[in-house]
């Protein structure tokens, strides 16, 4: 029973109640879990219900995404960091084509080996992915893992029980690029739960030689704190390295200049640009 057709069954209960029945349903009669797909007829698989409630109809970022369509161009380079279940990698992959490279950090070992699954299935030959949690310095780290909400993973305690608690490899994105002669980047991405500054700070060469044209970057209050940053820290650093930081508008395109953020800011993206 394809997604469509218990939709099409369930489509009067609560989205809610629908989510979980497909959920349910799927295991039960086909022992995994639903295949969905973005707007692009990429295929993926959710790991657990929280993520599959929220990757459920693709992107759910639609103005970042859109952003990144118009502005990623063929032979474009991009750093994924955080890259999760793949969704912005599998995206951007169209939008860089052959000629494109992307580089995938996720360190959670359960969730990179399904993002390496989204780039089987979908034949990307583009993204090469890495096991690495991306930092200030190279080193090691305590990664706390949460089955039932992959995005919760992070570098530091988000308040709740971790499933599990394991060491990783961390590396700076000076260090990375200098290993893999990458000169340049096009566009780094960033959502480590709260961990963003401490990336940007390990990027510092790259930055203050304005060697990467755009970087999409996720502040919350929540997960700033968790982390010990204050979410103004973040544009702190990148206008100390002459970048100047913009929201996004619903179509994907840029808004206005930001030079504060809200100390109780919710989650939300932002864009920055060497000036």
């Amino acid at each position: 029973m394809s997604n469509q057709e218990l939709r099409q069954r369930f489509g009067r209960l609560p989205s809610r109640a629908v989510q979980l029945a497909e959920w349910q349903l799927s295991h039960f009669l086909l022992h995994r879990a639903p295949w969905t797909r973005n707007r692009f007829n990429q295929r993926y698989q959710a790991l657990c219900f929280g993520d599959y409630k929220h990757l459920r109809h693709g992107n759910p970022e639609v103005a970042e995404s859109l952003w990144m369509e118009h502005n990623l161009h063929p032979g474009a380079t991009m750093v994924d960091v955080g890259a999760n279940h793949g969704i912005i990698s599998l995206e951007c992959s169209l939008f860089v084509g052959h000629a494109g490279k992307i580089h995938a950090f996720e360190p959670s070992p359960a969730v990179r080996e399904r993002l390496r699954w989204h780039l089987d299935i979908n034949h990307i030959q583009n993204v090469s992915l890495f096991g690495a949690a991306v930092g200030q310095c190279c080193g090691r780290a305590r990664l706390h893992i949460y089955d039932r909400a992959t995005g919760w993973s992070a570098l530091s305690n988000s308040g709740r029980p971790a499933d599990r608690v394991i060491e990783v490899d961390t590396v700076s994105l000076d260090q990375h690029c200098c290993t893999h002669a990458i000169a340049s980047l096009d566009l780094l991405k960033l959502d480590i739960e709260g961990h963003e500054l401490f990336a940007l700070r390990g990027a510092r060469q790259l930055l203050a030689e304005k060697r990467i044209a755009a970087v999409l970057f996720e502040v919350g209050e929540r997960t700033c704190r968790n982390a010990g940053v204050e979410p103004q820290e973040l544009l702190n650093e990148l206008q100390s390295v002459g970048y100047a930081v913009y929201s996004i508008t619903a179509d994907g395109s840029v808004g206005e200049p930001v030079t504060r953020v809200s100390p109780v800011v919710r989650t939300q993206n932002f864009l920055a640009f060497p000036v």
